[in-house]
């Protein structure tokens, strides 16, 4: 159900059997949510004077225990990309052999390709330097991959002025290039 804001005076039912956990896409023409057995559904909305809903259509199938009650997944500003939550426990792609936990990242998000490293020297400016290999699955799964936090005092300010996203936010579809971080499974730093 969507109604217009404020008021609620004005409601349109969007979805034919239900759904939740409802997204919209960042121009407001488009509305994403889950139904109860894991679909992910799209219907396109159109808010005037009055409220026009396209026909919902099923853009895939999710593996999602579908809860209510949780936000499991997000969606890029232009309704292209999603990113879905998937308890670590059960795993069903590693134990399928989808992926390795020594695959680097970058094979599944190009952007974190060819990775450098900041350099803090005893005297001068800091920079950075090409990284001796890749960020993998495994360095993110037990913290070791060398992200580091706004808070970091060598890099956080770095982070600020590169617009690198703070803790857990809705994903934009952008990596920023600077990738700049501690060197991977430097156990100093944790990743997010």
């Amino acid at each position: 159900m969507v109604a217009t804001f404020p008021g609620f005076t004005k409601t349109r039912q969007v979805s034919n059997n239900g759904g939740g956990q409802a997204l919209w896409r960042k121009d407001g023409k488009e509305l994403f949510y889950l139904t109860l057995d894991g679909k992910l559904m799209a219907v396109s909305v159109k808010v005037g004077a009055t409220i026009e809903a396209g026909v919902p259509k099923v853009l895939f199938q999710t593996r999602l225990a579908v809860n209510p009650q949780q936000d499991q997944y997000c969606v890029t500003g232009d309704g292209a990309k999603f990113l879905f939550g998937e308890p670590v426990e059960e795993m069903p792609s590693y134990e399928e052999g989808r992926f390795l936990l020594d695959d680097p990242v970058s094979k599944f998000i190009p952007e974190f390709k060819n990775p450098k490293v900041l350099v803090k020297p005893a005297s001068g400016p800091t920079y950075t330097i090409p990284a001796t290999h890749e960020i993998t699955i495994r360095n993110l799964l037990t913290h070791t991959s060398g992200l580091t936090y706004h808070s970091n005092s060598d890099l956080g300010q770095l982070y600020k002025d590169a617009n690198v996203a703070h803790g857990v936010l809705q994903y934009d579809g952008t990596i920023h290039k600077s990738k700049e971080s501690r060197k991977p499974q430097n156990r100093e730093a944790f990743s997010f």
